[in-house]
């Protein structure tokens, strides 16, 4: 009898902890690393781009829920594409808004489109 009881709470446990494991998990990707957000929710109302400076600004457009974590970019050939990072309201991260300036050389950037994880582009400047 003692067996079967150790080996139930043995069982009990392991499933707790994987359980454990997997909403942290999964709290940790809301929470701390946030997600790309859709391009096409995001509202950009200025843009300002001149050789080694781009600068934009606007907001996640739809969800209160979310707000502004941080960016990130990468060029290819003569597109630049930016990823826009949101995670949910917390005493770190307080608005949906947000002003964006990018230092490098953009002399030869012709057009410049918001990306998510999933494959999603918009086009927000051309010259």
């Amino acid at each position: 009898m003692k067996k079967i009881i150790k080996k139930i709470l043995i069982i009990f446990t392991s499933v707790l902890l994987i359980g454990i494991l997997i909403v942290g998990s999964i709290a940790f990707k809301i929470f701390i690393i946030g997600d790309a957000w859709n391009p096409d929710s995001i509202r950009i109302t200025e843009i300002y781009v001149r050789g080694s400076r781009i600068q934009f600004s606007g907001d996640l457009g739809t969800s209160s829920a979310n707000v502004y974590k941080d960016h990130k970019y990468r060029t290819d050939g003569n597109d630049m594409y930016i990823k826009i990072y949101s995670t949910v309201v917390s005493s770190f991260y307080t608005s949906d808004k947000f002003d964006i300036s990018i230092y490098d050389d953009f002399t030869g950037v012709t057009a410049i489109y918001l990306e998510d994880n999933k494959g999603n582009i918009k086009l927000i400047w051309e010259k």
